[in-house]
């Protein structure tokens, strides 16, 4: 891992890989609030057993 990247996983409690609105709205406060300090969010990703759904893919960062 680079230095200052940060890498926080967490299987998605539902176990599927949609994002609820709640989870794109806080990331997008996530966001907002990194921008403050000059740090880029690069992505979010929410992760199941056999799947994985990229924020920055789906064009939501």
């Amino acid at each position: 891992m680079q230095r200052g990247r940060r890498d926080r996983r967490a299987p998605s409690p539902s176990g599927s890989v949609e994002p609820s609105l709640s989870d794109r709205k806080l990331t997008k406060t996530i966001k907002d609030t990194l921008t403050v300090i000059d740090v880029v969010l690069l992505d979010h990703f929410v992760v199941s057993h056999n799947e994985i759904c990229l924020f920055a893919r789906q064009g939501w960062l």
